[in-house]
């Protein structure tokens, strides 16, 4: 699992985080390591729930491993889609005209559906 049975998580669960935004390399993966090991106080490659958000912190704020240009490039794709709106149908389109047609729109086309 991700987190042993003291409520650490592992450092392989930790790459598997980050490589979910960014494919790490070689020599990334090595310096999350060491940071991880840094914060450990018996210097291991796990981290509690603090020390877990520390490496995020760190991650983010010095946006090492790329990940605030992957976490934008989701974000907008996101944002995209949802402006991105099927055009109306037809059928839709003709009834839009209609009601407004009888709330008050031309004339002309009100007295054509009568």
């Amino acid at each position: 699992g991700a987190l042993s049975y003291a409520g650490e998580l592992e450092f392989d669960s930790l790459v598997e985080i980050f490589h979910r935004l960014v494919e790490l390399r070689p020599y990334e993966k090595r310096n999350l390591e060491a940071s991880a090991r840094q914060l450990h106080p018996q210097g291991r490659a796990v981290l509690r729930f603090p020390q877990f958000l520390l490496v995020v912190h760190k991650v983010t704020s010095q946006n090492l491993l790329r990940v605030n240009a992957a976490v934008e490039r989701i974000l907008r794709s996101k944002q995209e889609a949802e402006v991105v709106q099927e055009p109306p149908s037809f059928f839709q389109r003709r009834m839009s005209r209609r009601s407004s047609s009888v709330t008050g729109g031309d004339v002309s086309r009100r007295n054509s559906f009568s």
